[in-house]
């Protein structure tokens, strides 16, 4: 059964409607060969019930996503085995459930394995971080040798001025330096007996680098007079206190007046050392 068409595929009407050509050849006008109405019907039915079936589907997809994340193939078979572990857990002596606990034994051992694990990290761990810190001490230990080591090898004062050979007077005064980073730039300082930084004599208010400093430290120490060469404290020794006292008291003035306490601490106790009387 067919619309009856033209030699240009357009459809023939008959009385405002179009044609069809049934199987033996007959054909009918304004007839229609089905009920529309109903056809209509039975497809809205239909659709309505395939979506029906659609959400109904996406609710048991969804509801039973968790068995088929199990990997779950056979849901009768499945549910069979389930019930019957059920049953046997609800069916245990009390000598079952004792005897269970060999699980909590598994545990048990399964968590000192890890444990030990953990401690053979952390020891390799602690090793690695020993060897890193030793490479840094060594590190350190070469750039003190650079610095400090240095200046004491370096220095005129050491070598014009006292009988002390560098490596004598480093091992007697070099702990009484440091190294520290200043802008960038890594400097040697030493330190008085308080634990302060010694201030210069020659640029006051600031530090005495490490050349300055063992002159310093030098002209401190309680036994200078066996240090120093016999020409370096003769007879113009006293003179030469004098003068560095009036230095000093020219700092530790100037110091006072800037306000830098550091440096007024410093300088105090070098006038003492100096010789100095009068009161501060």
């Amino acid at each position: 059964m067919a619309w009856k068409v033209d030699e240009n595929g357009g459809f023939v009407a008959q009385d405002g409607a179009p044609i069809w050509i049934y199987e033996d050849g007959e054909n009918k006008g304004s007839e229609a060969p089905v009920d529309f109405g109903k056809t209509l019907k039975s497809i809205n039915d239909i659709k309505s019930e395939s979506i029906t079936r659609k959400n109904k589907l996406k609710e048991l997809g969804e509801k039973y996503k968790a068995i088929d994340d199990l990997g779950v193939e056979d849901l009768s078979e499945w549910i069979v085995k389930a019930n019957g572990a059920m049953e046997k857990v609800a069916n245990l002596t009390d000598k079952e459930i004792l005897d269970a606990g060999g699980i909590e034994k598994i545990k048990t051992q399964a968590a000192e394995v890890w444990q030990a694990k953990l401690n053979n990290t952390a020891k390799s761990y602690e090793e690695k971080l020993a060897e890193k810190e030793k490479a840094i001490m060594g590190k350190d230990g070469a750039i003190r040798n650079l610095i400090i080591r240095g200046a004491f090898d370096r220095s005129e004062f050491l070598r014009d001025r006292t009988v002390l050979p560098s490596n004598f007077a480093y091992a007697d005064m070099g702990g009484r330096f440091v190294v520290e980073e200043v802008n960038g730039e890594l400097k040697g300082f030493a330190l008085d007996a308080e634990g302060n930084k010694l201030m210069s004599a020659k640029n006051p208010a600031e530090y005495a680098d490490p050349d300055e400093a063992i002159e310093l430290l030098v002209l401190s120490h309680p036994q200078k007079d066996r240090i120093l060469k016999a020409d370096a404290s003769g007879g113009g020794a006293q003179n030469t206190n004098a003068g560095k006292a009036s230095d000093l008291l020219a700092q530790y003035n100037d110091a006072k007046a800037k306000g830098q306490h550091a440096a007024m601490v410093s300088l105090k106790r070098r006038l003492h050392e100096s010789g100095f009387k009068g009161v501060l």
